[in-house]
């Protein structure tokens, strides 16, 4: 702020003022940003995820009532720095009869209870500059949360426009076009001797606190009276017809809340993977190893959020031997989580590059068959599931020699439609994706050709070139991993070849693949080292 009059300059009310008016703006912000952060996660939902229940369920923590009354606690201690009295209290209005003090939110008021309730119920200041306790109005068990003497208090209500629904049939008239305003809370000061009681400028600065206040709480509570509605309004009806008859959702709030976890539940060990995005983990559920897939969420965006989302409610509904088991989800803001079955030989990738670990023929053929039924489960559902970043890294490697399909942070239904993205990794991207064309479940075809190449030789794709080299040749000179010669002639190389096909058409579906595959799985000869 800036004076431009010369006979008037701040005080030290001014600087108080503001500074009472300034925590509640970094409030306000951070909440809009948030807001602005949720709204595109909630949007990607009906438009990408397609599974509205589940980020319902992760706003729901963003927007809990008790986180509504975490964020109303954080403001007590800038009351208590503002004013510097004996006590400060926070009380939020939870319904239309009740009330509850931030610090013990679980126990309920009768809203017209203490000096606390008139003040809510009328939604006017009090003020009580001595023995205050003897007020017929006062309520030891409301307005003190203790057995300590008041002497003096001040009582502010924190006012904010009422919540209408939107989807509100009746017409509005001209008496109820003006804003219809309701208590969402009250503050509460007070001190216990006689120090000169609180006065009108006590009263206005704590009045500047309380609008900024109500900003806050106002809104956290209108998100979540939204996100706890268990019906469905009629403006959402098209969307949920959507989300069932045509993308397959078969998801109830019983089943979000069944895999639900709490980060307190979860025994980290130690780090088995590192991303861009985050990292897995092996950890402990109950007793149980678990693999735990975790988001870093120093630089959390949107669109990790709707990966996350994305990947957590389509592996909930996947059930498949070869598909890695999902066990649930930690939703909480600073804990996003994945948790599965644990796949104590990692991944296929640090199956083949390991040289102490003979692998024969037939063995081979075996991890190429269940990796094959994996993603003929994916395509085969309705509708059609792409993994869209197939490679050896995402095929887990259990214990006793399975397969499980894993990974589905890119998955995505397939939409005819829509042309799709540009995503996976370039070694085993098929030459549509790069182009950035439209593609199908083929895209995968080709992903599992340069796979067979790698569990055929035991090596990485195009070690020896650039990644942009990779990308151009490619598309542009048909280039494919070399076949070294002592492989040229092994049964695997004709179906290998038919998936890294250039055409999609010309490339074999998973039922073939998986047909071609216990052809030659039946037909070799048991190795030694099987």
């Amino acid at each position: 702020v800036i004076n431009k009059r010369n006979n008037r300059q701040f005080t030290k009310q001014d600087d108080r003022m503001m500074r009472s008016f300034a925590p509640q703006i970094g409030i306000a912000i951070s909440n809009c940003k948030l807001f602005d952060e949720t709204e595109k996660a909630l949007n990607h939902a009906i438009l990408e995820v397609r599974n509205l229940k589940f980020m319902i369920s992760v706003t729901r923590n963003l927007f809990s009532r008790d986180q509504t009354a975490i964020m109303a606690g954080k403001m007590v201690p800038q009351i208590y720095d503002l004013l510097e009295a004996d006590h400060c209290f926070m009380f939020l209005c939870c319904s239309n009869d009740e009330m509850c003090n931030v610090l013990t939110p679980e126990k309920k008021f009768p809203i017209s209870k203490g000096v606390v309730g008139v003040c809510a119920t009328t939604m006017k200041s009090i003020i009580l500059k001595n023995h205050a306790s003897e007020d017929p109005r006062f309520c030891q068990e409301v307005d003190s949360n203790g057995n300590y003497p008041v002497n003096s208090l001040l009582c502010v209500p924190i006012i904010a426009e009422k919540f209408v629904d939107e989807d509100d049939d009746e017409e509005e008239t001209d008496d109820s076009k003006a804003k219809e305003m309701e208590s969402v809370g009250v503050i509460l000061v007070e001190d216990e001797a006689d120090q000169g009681g609180f006065g009108e400028e006590e009263e206005a600065l704590l009045s500047v606190f309380s609008r900024q206040a109500s900003i806050a709480i106002a809104t956290s509570q209108r998100i979540t009276r939204v996100t706890e509605t268990d019906g469905i309004r009629p403006s959402d009806k098209s969307a949920a017809d959507y989300l069932v008859s045509q993308r397959g959702m078969k998801l109830t709030t019983d089943a979000i809340t069944a895999f639900q976890y709490k980060m307190s539940n979860i025994k980290l060990l130690e780090v088995i993977g590192t991303g861009s995005y985050g990292e897995v983990s092996r950890a402990t559920i109950n007793g149980q190893i678990v693999a735990v897939k975790k988001l870093f969420t120093r630089q959390l965006k949107p669109d990790h959020i709707d990966s996350f989302c994305s990947e957590a409610s389509l592996m909930i509904q996947l059930e498949h031997k070869n598909i890695v088991r999902f066990i649930g989800a930690c939703t909480d803001p600073t804990n996003f989580c994945i948790i599965t079955e644990y796949c104590a030989r990692g991944s296929l990738t640090d199956l083949l590059l390991e040289s102490e670990v003979p692998l024969g023929n037939t063995r081979k053929v075996e991890l190429l068959c269940e990796a094959a039924s994996g993603l003929k489960y994916l395509h085969g559902c309705n509708p059609v599931i792409l993994h869209r970043d197939l490679k050896s890294d995402n095929l887990l490697v259990t214990i006793d020699w399975h397969i499980k399909v894993g990974d589905f942070g890119l998955t995505r239904f397939r939409d005819d439609q829509k042309v799709m993205t540009q995503v996976g990794t370039p070694m085993w991207m098929a030459p549509e994706v790069i182009l950035g064309e439209k593609y199908t479940e083929k895209a995968d075809v080709y992903s599992f050709g340069i796979i067979i190449w790698e569990v055929l030789t035991l090596k990485e794709p195009y070690e020896d070139k650039e990644m942009m080299q990779i990308v151009i040749e490619v598309v542009n000179k048909g280039l494919r991993p070399t076949i070294p010669l002592e492989f040229v002639d092994h049964p695997l190389v004709p179906l290998m070849k038919d998936c890294w096909a250039d055409e999609p058409d010309h490339r074999p579906n998973f039922p073939t693949i998986c047909a071609r595959l216990e052809s030659i799985r039946s037909n070799l000869e048991p190795s030694n080292v099987d």
